[in-house]
Order: C-alpha cells, then structure tokens, then sequence
C-alpha cells in the first residue's frame, strides 16, 4: 500500500485557538523530594495521623516544585496542611492550614485555591493565590444564604447579581478537590515521591476523573509529539463541540507539566515532523495552528487566520495578509497529512490501568521476532498495528488494520503466531478492560452494527450483536427503521435495552490503531529507544519491503 510522506492520526479532542498559562519545570535539581518524604513520615508517626488521613503533590506556586498537601481527615473540622519547598533558603514552610472535611478546591487553569465551609444554611467561599513564597494571599471571600436571600462580599452586603458577578471568573467546574489522593502509608509516601511517567499520568487521570464536571463521555490518548520516548497526555473533556477541551500534559524533568487547555474542534498529529496541528472555529473566525513540543515548550511554527469582511476573505500568516492561493500552498503542500481517526481510550479505572500499566505482556524474543515477521508479510496491504492483551491470557496479540478487510488479530500459541478464526471488524475496534470484550461499532447510511465478543485463546465468540437499519421506499425515500438483536427483529426499546447492560461501562479503550506500519513504528512498538534497522536485519535475516517504510524514513 502506498503511503504519504507524512502520516497522520486525527483524534476528535477539542481545541481552541486560545491557551491557557502553562508551567515550567525547572532544569535545576533540588531535595524537595526528601524533605517532603522526612514530613510525611513524621506526620505518619504523630498521633495527629489517622486511618482517614491523607497527601497530595500540586504545583500551587507555579515554580514547577510541587507543595506538599496533607489532610488530617474527613471530618468537617479536619483541614489541609500545605507545604512549600524554597529553592533559596534549601528547604520547607508551612504556610497554613485551609479546607474543610480535609479537602479544598484547586484551578490549576486559574492558579486558584478554594475553601468552602457550610455553617446553617449560609455558604462561604474563599480564594487565595500563592502569590509571595511562605503564604497564601487572600482575592476574595463571599458568603450567599439562599433561605434569607443574604449575600456578602469581603464582609459588605451585596445583592445576588452583585454576588454572581464576582464568581463568574471562578467557575465552580474549574475547581477540582484536592488534598486527598493518596493515604499516608510508607508504600505510597515512597510511590508519590519516586519518578515513574506511567504513574504520574494514572494520577492526574485519577484526579480528573473524580472532578465535579466528570462524565462517561472524557477520553484520553497517549501521543509521542517530540519522539523522547515518552507520549505526552491529551484529555478530551466530553463531546460537544463547542464546550470540550482538550488538556495537554507532557512529562519534562520527570514531573508532570500541563501544557495548556483549548476548546474548539480538530487536533491532528504529524509523527513525521513531530508536530501537531490545531484546527477551531468561532466567532466567524478559523484558526489553524502548527506546534511542536521543544524543551517542555509548545512552541507556535505557523497560524493561520481566516474570516469575512464584508465582501472580501481575509487570510493571514503569522499576522501578515497572505492570497488564497499562497494559503493553499503552506497549508495544503507544506503542512500536508493523511487523516486517520485513531479512536480514543475512556477514563474509567480499568481503562486506565489497562492503557498505562507497566506491563510486558510477556512478550519472549522469539514471540516478538515471529510478530515482526507477521508484519512484513502484511506491509504491502496494512497501515497500523497495534500490540494489546484482547483475550485475557496476559500476552499481548497483535493487531494489525488494513484495507478493505479491517482487522486481523493474532495470538501467540506455544512461541507461534496464531490467527484468529477471521477478520472480524472494519471502522474502529475497542476492548472493555472491565468485562474483557471486544467492541465493534460501525455506523453508516442506512444504519448501525454493533457487536461484542468474547475471545479466548483463538477463538472469537459473538455474545451481543445489535444491528439498527433503514429501509427506503422506490423513490428513495426513508420508510423503516428495523432494529435487530442477535439476527431476531425488534422493538426500538428492547434493542436499547439490550445495549445498555454493555454500555454503561466507562473502561473501554481503543486497540489496532497505534502504531504506523513502518520501521520506525515496529522499533516503537518492540524495540522503544533502540534503533531498529541492524537488530531486524540481524535477528531476522529478511529483506524490508519498501512499502513499510515511511518515504524518508532510514
């Protein structure tokens, strides 16, 4: 199969053109670590420590240093002690204690805390920013009784519009609790503390996961964009178009680092340039942005700019007028891609664990050098591939997409690849980490075909196939919607009722399409950080097709 030169994977996150402040970390090494570890251990000790008791790591004062949040429990009196670590002085403050029942909002967006306590029927909230090292500096409080309809704002009374007017720039979905992430035991003090990518990215997804605006519908990808071996973070936070956003984090200096938050329509990844393309609309506007990842840095390459006024089309690079044809020419030739959409893995634990484990999969050498082989016999029909555990035997099958037959999935049988019984899927394939099947879901114009199944070993067995098809009259005209569960018709509410069972899982992830059928994509997925072209040739003593091979590739 042939190839462009720049192969691409869509992903339906949001974007905007618009991103929010992000945070460095510093190349300085410093003894945060330990000095956090020594209070940790001693608060453990304390009688003050209790079974509810429990820390958090987040980055309050924006210096890329983490403060150390512990919280004395969940009663309603239990507060959240907090912790700076001072580069200048070498060492750690208290710099007071806030919350209630152990716990206290945080905007990383805003850089935003807030306290919020409940006496009778009145409210009060509190925002501080970390803005001088050692304290926390108060913006504002305000309290709101509904009953007596009493509103107050830095101690003045205020009316209810007044009241909603100072709390439109904190929106309550910015704030996530925090404070209470891991329990304070020797096992997780050493985990927080320790450099582990796979974790800090299952934390902050953990965390997410358990914010108030959480819902079934968040999804995540894993992406290398700067090719150090370790893929940056997208979040996508729903699916509507307008209002999702899309987190980006990355890991530089073996901590976490958000990179910023756009809201909007497209992201695309260009794994040939190590770029990545930003596409929003709004306002009657569209913007269209090329970045790259350099030192922790998104760093803008080219923005284009396109809108109406009057009777003319205005398009701009970088700020400068341009002709429609010179826009054609950079974006279409020089920022040229194929679009695949990749699918995307849903928030739920399983998922989670499933996606970013640190597992082998008990690949041996011979049963990777079989796989390899397996691929290169398929370069010239396939595109992508992927290596996932889909029948629950803790060795990982391979996966491989082509066109027109879908997928084919292999699995390892005494050191031997064994095919499954068939191609079973076209479109876009998962696999639910919670109840262990395969999903299928392919919709098109005369209707839906959803299907679940169950493999073991190399066996892939139906267990729910649902299918939703319009029928038309001789004019062309729409005539039925017949619904189908298991090749028997019926009603529209036992076909939903069928589905539900199934759907209500939050852990499905995607599975097929991860890497590229090209020698870079076989290094990434057997070999990551070793080059590939000797150790194949060697241990394989075979000949590449060049259809494997991404055009400039090696």
């Amino acid at each position: 199969m042939k190839k462009n030169k720049i192969l691409t994977v869509i992903i339906s996150l949001a974007v905007t053109a618009a991103v929010l402040p992000c945070r460095r970390i510093s190349a300085e090494t410093t003894d945060w670590t330990s000095l956090y570890r020594q209070q940790l251990l001693q608060f453990m000790k304390s009688e003050d420590c209790t079974p509810d008791s429990a820390f958090s790591l987040v980055d309050i004062s924006c210096d890329s240093i983490p403060e150390l949040i512990i919280s004395e429990g969940t009663a309603p009196e239990d507060k959240c002690r907090i912790y700076t670590y001072s580069r200048y002085h070498d060492q750690y403050f208290n710099i007071g204690s806030i919350g209630s029942e152990g716990i206290f909002g945080y905007s990383d967006r805003l850089g935003v805390i807030r306290e919020t306590s409940l006496s009778g029927d009145t409210e009060t909230q509190t925002f501080y920013q970390m803005k001088n090292l050692n304290n926390l500096t108060k913006i504002m409080s305000c309290t709101c009784n509904t009953i007596n309809n009493v509103h107050t704002l830095n101690g003045n009374r205020i009316d209810r519009t007044t009241y909603l007017y100072a709390l439109k720039d904190y929106p309550s979905e910015d704030f996530v609790n925090t404070g209470r992430d891991k329990p304070v035991t020797a096992e997780e003090i050493e985990n927080a503390l320790t450099y582990n990518w796979r974790k800090l990215y299952s934390d902050e997804l953990k965390k997410l996961r358990e914010s108030s605006g959480y819902t079934g519908e968040w999804s995540f990808i894993l992406w290398d964009i700067n090719s150090d071996g370790i893929p940056e973070l997208f979040v996508s936070t729903g699916s509507d178009e307008i209002l999702k956003q899309v987190r980006i984090y990355t890991i530089y200096n073996e901590k976490l680092d958000f990179l910023g938050a756009y809201t909007g329509s497209s992201l695309f990844f260009d794994p040939e340039n190590n770029q990545i393309f930003i596409s929003s609309s709004y306002a009657g506007k569209t913007f269209k942005k090329v970045m790259s990842l350099e030192n922790g840095i998104l760093k803008n390459i080219a923005e284009f700019e396109s809108f109406h006024s009057g009777n003319e089309y205005i398009i701009t690079l970088n700020g400068e007028e341009i002709s429609y044809d010179e826009y054609t020419e950079q974006w279409n030739c020089s920022y040229e891609h194929t679009l695949f959409f990749g699918g995307k893995n849903q928030l739920g634990e399983k998922a989670v664990e499933y996606v970013l484990g640190n597992r082998s999969f008990n690949l041996t050498e011979e049963i990777k050098q079989q796989y390899i082989q397996v691929l290169v016999n398929n370069a010239a029909h396939s595109a992508y591939f992927d290596l996932a555990d889909v029948n629950g035997d803790s060795t990982a099958e391979l996966i491989i997409f082509s066109q027109p037959n879908g997928f084919s999935i292999y699995t390892a049988d005494n050191e031997k690849p064994v095919k499954a019984e068939r191609n079973i899927y076209c479109g876009l394939l998962y696999y639910n980490a919670e109840n262990q099947l395969l999903n299928y879901n392919m919709g098109w114009r005369e209707g839906d075909k959803i299907r679940y199944d169950k493999m073991t070993g190399s066996h892939i067995e139906n267990v729910l196939s649902c299918n939703k098809t319009m029928t038309f009259n001789e004019d062309g005209s729409e005539k039925e919607l017949i619904f189908e569960v298991n090749g028997i018709k019926v009603s529209n509410e036992q076909y939903d009722s069928a589905l539900a069972e199934y759907e209500k899982s939050d852990s499905s992830v995607a599975v097929g399409i991860k890497y590229d059928m090209s020698l870079k994509g076989i290094e990434q997925a057997f070999y990551p950080g070793n080059s590939l072209i000797g150790k194949l040739k060697m241990i394989m003593a075979i000949e590449v097709p060049s259809a494997a091979v991404v055009q400039e590739d090696f």
